[in-house]
């Protein structure tokens, strides 16, 4: 499983051919809204290249569903559509989109699950204004490990009780806006979970917030649009690997050969050389 980071609460998990975004917020939409809220980070376009199979919008808050985003999506490569497991609010607001009408939408809820490849995804409670938020869990199937997806919430010892004891990764948000936790508050959330590794989301992107505000052990501080490596050393917790390793993977050595002469007074004689080709290095072997 790969997760990487696409700014505020959104996140890109990866596993195999299936993909699957969180809360994706890739327009500067909030700045209709308010002047204030102006992206601060750029939208990386290549992310508009995946196919994602599905969007989940965890919470109806402007920063979670954006619906700028998710008609991109929606209605970009013609008979293709995303699945979209909406939270009522959203699902409500999205049932009058005739763009997205065409997707197929699932009003999710806590309880519900949804399995994908080797993903399953299970809705859990969140605890904020909008009563129909939902946190989620990703479990991959292959390695039993588990991802908690808090979205936009409060800190709640009810909610921390409900969730399994057993998460990888928690991903927090540490704004304290939107109805959501701030630095301290997430502090709290993380000591009391208890998982191997918590990740801050949910700042830098309306915010001067710094990530180090969120102060707790198993601390993995993500960049955006970059894979998060859970093995990294505390100075230097993400992998150069971004967004273009989606799609410039790199392809096996290939060798060819080239035949030359060699003049020996009397005798020709040809003899094949491997040379490899330019992008495995461009180095020659005589």
């Amino acid at each position: 499983m790969k997760v990487m980071w696409i700014g505020h609460g959104g996140l890109l998990f990866v596993s195999g051919k299936n993909k699957v975004l969180i809360d994706p917020y890739l327009s500067d939409s909030l700045r209709l809204i308010n002047k204030q809220l102006r992206r601060r980070t750029r939208v990386k376009k290549k992310l508009f290249r995946i196919k994602p199979d599905a969007i989940v919008l965890t919470s109806s808050h402007p920063d979670r569903s954006d619906f700028k985003t998710v008609k991109k999506y929606a209605s970009k490569w013609g008979k293709y559509t995303p699945t979209i497991l909406a939270c009522e609010n959203s699902f409500r607001t999205i049932s009058n989109s005739w763009i997205l009408k065409k997707s197929n939408m699932i009003m999710f809820e806590k309880g519900l699950e949804w399995s994908l490849g080797d993903m399953t995804i299970v809705a859990v409670s969140a605890k904020t204004d909008d009563r129909s938020a939902f946190g989620i869990i990703i479990t991959d199937n292959e390695d039993g490990k588990k991802y908690y997806i808090a979205s936009n919430t409060l800190y709640s010892e009810e909610l921390i009780n409900e969730l399994p004891t057993d998460i990888f990764c928690a991903f927090l948000p540490i704004s304290g806006s939107f109805g959501s936790m701030n630095a301290i508050d997430a502090a709290r959330f993380a000591k009391k979970l208890s998982a191997q590794y918590t990740v801050p989301v949910q700042y830098g992107m309306f915010d001067k917030l710094k990530a180090d505000q969120f102060i707790v052990g198993g601390r993995v501080i993500p960049k955006i649009y970059k894979i998060i490596d859970f093995n990294a050393p505390e100075d230097s917790l993400y992998k150069n690997d971004g967004v273009d390793f989606f799609f410039n993977e790199k392809s096996p050595r290939k060798k060819k050969s080239k035949k030359i002469e060699i003049d020996h007074d009397i005798d020709t004689v040809t003899v094949d050389i491997p040379i490899l080709l330019l992008g495995d290095g461009g180095n020659q072997s005589n």
